[in-house]
C-alpha cells in the first residue's frame, strides 16, 4: 500500500537529488510500501529501511529477501534512530512524519508535545544525514536550529504533493 503515490510518480525527483545509484539512502518509516524496493529495482543498491512496527519489518524482510534484493530492514524510532552520524547520503521520509501530529489539535498550530516529536525527528534526520546530503515540511524544516537549505517541488494533478529537499 502505497501512502502517497507510488516511486514512479517521483522517481525523476530521487533521481535529481541523488548524487549516483551508490548512494547511502534512509528510508523512514518504510511501513509496506514497496518504494525501497522499486528504488532497488531502479539501480540504487544501499537502501536501509525502517519501521516502528516489528511486523511491518518483518513482512518487508521476507519480501526483500525471497527477492534477493540486499535492503537493510530494520525496526527503529524516527527521534532516536541506532545510526553513526553522517552515515546517509539521502534520507526519505515519504509521510511517516504524518503518525506525528494525529491527536495533536490542528496541523497548522500543533500542541507542544507534538512540535517537541518533530524536532527530535529533525533532530535525528539532522544528525545521520551528510553534508549536501537531502531529505525528502517547511516550517519546522526552517527552524534556526538547523544549518540547512531548503528548497520544494509539486506534483500531482488534482492534489498536490510536495517534495521537499534538505541540504546540509
Amino acid at each position: 500500500y502505497e501512502w502517497f503515490k507510488d516511486y514512479s510518480q517521483f522517481q525523476h525527483l530521487i533521481h535529481a537529488h541523488c548524487s549516483g545509484k551508490n548512494a547511502k539512502i534512509l528510508e523512514l518509516g518504510c511501513g509496506n510500501s514497496r518504494m525501497s524496493e522499486d528504488m532497488y529495482r531502479d539501480g540504487f543498491t544501499d537502501i536501509t529501511a525502517t519501521d516502528l512496527s516489528p511486523v511491518a519489518v518483518e513482512s518487508k524482510r521476507r519480501r526483500c529477501s525471497d527477492l534477493n534484493y540486499g535492503i537493510k530492514v530494520l525496526v527503529a524510532d524516527i527521534m532516536d534512530m541506532p545510526f553513526k552520524d553522517a552515515s546517509f547520503d539521502v534520507v526519505i521520509e515519504k509521510g511517516v512524519m504524518d503518525v506525528l501530529f494525529v491527536d495533536s489539535g490542528s496541523p497548522w498550530d500543533p500542541e507542544p508535545q507534538t512540535r517537541a516529536r518533530v524536532d527530535a525527528t529533525l533532530k535525528e534526520v539532522h544528525r545521520v544525514l551528510g553534508a549536501n546530503g537531502p531529505h525528502f515540511r517547511r516550517p519546522f524544516f526552517e527552524a534556526s536550529d538547523f544549518e540547512w537549505s531548503m528548497e520544494y517541488s509539486t506534483f500531482g494533478d488534482s492534489f498536490h504533493y510536495y517534495f521537499y529537499t534538505l541540504r546540509k
